[in-house]
């Protein structure tokens, strides 16, 4: 007489050859056999599993698709993958070569301007500031000459005489249009670039220090 694979009770076989033979007494032993195995087969695909990030391995609690032995290495992992994000997005950020206007290469510092030393070393050589101008903007010597004469020497904004920072004044020019607006001393140039070339904040910046220039007057 077979038995339940289930529960071990007795189990009556159909005398019809057609019929497959009965493996389990009722519909309830069927269904817990049949969760039964399921469960097994999730434990095994738990088994053998190690983490991502340390090789340790994984317990068998975790649930089936888990990649990371705990908590503490999950964190860890996204902290890389968030770092790498933002690394990838200021490399994105790095301008071309001031120099040649080739790439930077990849893992360079967000403040290089040269894809190579021998670029940087050229473009510190005499004449090589004019020779960018003339690339980057169209300016050449005689014309930047006439834009420096036409602004009595002078930055356009500040009217400073000295240009600041390397020595050499800025040509400014709109993003938008990409035409030559004038030269710039190295903070304004700078200032004009935080700004985004944005009036309504310039504006709203020097109703600020007017604001505060009062309360500092009246107290």
């Amino acid at each position: 007489m077979r038995k339940c694979e289930q529960c071990g009770s007795e189990l009556v076989q159909s005398e019809n050859p057609s019929r497959p033979k009965t493996r389990f007494c009722s519909k309830k032993c069927n269904w817990a056999a049949s969760n039964a195995a399921r469960a097994e087969a999730r434990r095994l695909k738990r088994v053998g599993r190690t983490c991502e990030f340390c090789g340790g391995p994984i317990p068998e609690t975790v649930a089936v698709n888990a990649t990371m032995c705990s908590e503490a290495c999950r964190l860890k992992v996204q902290g890389k993958r968030a770092a790498a994000r933002k690394k990838a997005a200021r490399q994105a950020a790095i301008p071309p070569c001031r120099f040649c206007g080739g790439v930077i290469p990849v893992g360079s510092h967000a403040a290089t301007r040269y894809c190579s030393k021998e670029c940087r070393r050229k473009a510190l050589l005499p004449g090589a500031v004019i020779s960018e101008r003339k690339r980057k903007y169209g300016v050449t010597a005689v014309r930047f000459a006439e834009l420096l004469a036409e602004q009595d020497g002078m930055c356009a904004i500040c009217r400073t005489a000295t240009p600041g920072g390397s020595g050499s004044w800025h040509v400014d020019h709109c993003h938008a249009s990409q035409v030559v607006r004038g030269l710039l001393c190295h903070d304004c140039n700078l200032a004009l670039g935080n700004f985004k070339d944005n009036v309504a904040n310039m504006r709203a910046a020097i109703n600020y220090l007017e604001r505060a220039a009062q309360v500092t007057v009246s107290a």
